[in-house]
C-alpha cells in the first residue's frame, strides 16, 4: 500500500468536528433575518465564524420524503416539517419554506431522504466549549513545554485520532464534519516530536503568539511553533508535506 493510499484510508475513517447548539436556537435566513429553522439543544452542526457575533451554519437532516418537499428541484422544505439526525431523533423543525442543498447520498431510507440545510446563528447559540480553535487556542496558551501531556484532555475532548506516526514525530488529526462531500479535509493536524509539539495545520485561524504560520498546503495552513530548529521544520516538511499534498 503507497502513501498516497495509507492518506486516503486515514482520511475517510476518522471521526468529524462539529459545533453544539446551545438551544433551542433559530437559524436565520441573514445576521438578524428571518427565522428559518429552530433547532433542538445539544444539536451538532458544522458552522464558520460569519462576523463577530454570527456563524455561518451547515446542517445535513433527515426529513419525511411524503410531506417534507414543497419543490423538488431545486429542493425546497415546507414550513412545519420536522427534521431528524441519523439516529432518528427529531431535533428541529422549519419555520419557513427552506431551500435545501443536496447531500452527497440522495438515496432514500426509511422513508426519509437527506438534505443540506444552511443558515446563519448567533454567538450564543454555539456553545464556546464545542468550538476546536478557541479551544486549541487556550491550551496553547496555558502550556509552557508544549508537552504532549498538555494537550491529552483537548486531544480525547475533540476525538482526534493518532495519524501517521513517523520517525519519532507523532501526530493526531481531526476533519471538518461532511455536507455535501463524503471525503471530509482535516480542520486540524496536531504534531509531536519526541513528545513536544512542532506543528500545526489547520483551515481555520488559531490566534496564538506560540506559532507561526509558514505554507499554504492545499489552501490550508501549516503553523510551525517558535523558535523550532531549522533542522527539525526540514526534517518535518520533507515527511509530512507529500502526504498532505497527495491525499485527495
Amino acid at each position: 500500500m503507497n502513501t498516497k493510499t495509507i492518506a486516503l484510508v486515514a482520511l475517510v475513517s476518522l471521526p468529524c468536528a462539529a459545533e453544539v447548539i446551545d438551544g433551542p436556537a433559530n437559524v436565520r435566513e441573514a445576521p438578524d433575518g428571518r427565522a428559518l429553522l429552530a433547532l433542538d439543544d445539544k444539536v451538532s452542526v458544522e458552522s464558520k465564524e460569519y462576523n463577530n457575533d454570527w456563524f455561518n451554519i451547515d446542517l445535513p437532516v433527515y426529513v419525511d420524503v411524503k410531506n417534507a418537499f414543497a419543490d423538488k428541484a431545486p429542493p425546497i422544505l415546507n414550513k412545519g416539517i420536522k427534521l431528524y439526525d441519523e439516529r432518528g431523533v427529531k431535533i428541529g423543525i422549519t419555520l419557513e419554506k427552506v431551500k435545501a442543498d443536496l447531500f452527497f447520498d440522495e438515496d432514500i431510507h426509511n422513508g426519509r431522504k437527506i438534505v443540506v440545510l444552511k443558515g446563519f446563528a448567533h454567538r450564543q447559540n454555539i456553545r464556546r466549549d464545542s468550538i476546536l480553535e478557541p479551544q486549541l487556542s487556550a491550551v496553547l496558551n496555558a502550556s509552557k513545554a508544549l508537552a504532549l501531556e498538555d494537550f491529552r484532555n483537548h486531544i480525547k475532548s475533540f476525538r482526534y485520532k493518532e495519524w501517521m506516526p513517523r520517525e519519532r514525530f507523532i501526530s493526531y488529526i481531526q476533519f471538518n464534519r461532511p455536507t455535501t462531500d463524503p471525503t471530509p479535509w482535516p480542520r486540524a493536524i496536531l504534531f509531536f516530536y519526541e513528545g513536544k509539539l512542532v506543528a500545526v495545520y489547520h483551515g481555520r485561524p488559531i490566534p496564538s503568539t506560540r506559532i507561526t504560520a509558514s505554507a499554504k498546503i492545499r489552501g490550508d495552513t501549516m503553523s510551525y511553533v517558535n523558535n523550532i530548529p531549522q533542522e527539525l521544520r526540514k526534517k518535518f516538511s520533507v515527511i509530512y508535506y507529500p502526504i498532505i499534498e497527495g491525499a485527495d
